[in-house]
């Protein structure tokens, strides 16, 4: 959302280094993160609560993206505030 700032102030932000891949990072760490948390699950054999909340997280992680493409700052705020 914010990259020309970062560029002016000279922060190293992962938009910046992913540069027209931002999304596809974005998307992909979020598929890693899910993948290596049901790999946890079932090597814990946790409840099928957990995997249920894992779902709902996947859910998230796919509005979150979705909301990326376009680069509207409206939305690109709105996903960046719900990872509080």
């Amino acid at each position: 959302m914010d990259r020309e700032e970062d560029l002016k102030i000279g922060v190293k932000s992962s938009a910046i280094f992913f540069g027209r891949y931002d999304i596809l990072a974005v998307g992909s760490l979020y598929g890693l993160a899910l993948v290596l948390l049901f790999i946890t699950g079932v090597s814990l054999s946790l409840h099928p609560l957990f995997y249920l909340l894992l779902m709902l997280a996947q859910a998230h992680f796919a509005w979150q993206v979705f909301q990326l493409r376009g680069y509207e700052k409206p939305k690109l705020f709105s996903a960046f505030l719900s990872n509080s």
